[in-house]
């Protein structure tokens, strides 16, 4: 299973990027897209962490609101990072990510 992420400004502080997974409604935010990036990979690992110890995989599957899967559709495509390695459970694999940033 792949994820996606889509970068993008931080409206109320532009100095801040945010690294948004849409798959889980997760993001990482501070001053460098790179620092986004692990920021959220953190956040998905928590929340895969405690996933698997309640043993409710529903809880892990909460996509990003519309506004934000169309952030990606218009985004362009980048390559800022990438999996250090693949994410294995009983259920599902996560062993890429597609990144785009907003245009605009």
């Amino acid at each position: 299973m792949p994820i996606r992420v889509v970068f993008y400004r931080d409206e109320s502080d532009k100095s801040v990027w945010v690294a948004h997974c849409l798959e889980f409604d997760l993001m990482g935010h501070v001053p460098t897209r790179k620092k986004s990036l692990k920021m959220l990979t953190e956040a998905i690992g928590i929340q895969l962490k405690n996933t698997m110890k309640s043993g409710n995989l529903k809880n892990l599957f909460t996509p990003a609101p519309a506004e934000f899967q169309m952030m990606y559709a218009r985004g362009r495509d980048i390559v800022d990072g990438e999996l250090k390695t693949a994410i294995h459970c009983n259920d599902f694999e996560i062993d890429e990510m597609e990144a785009r940033i907003r245009r605009g």
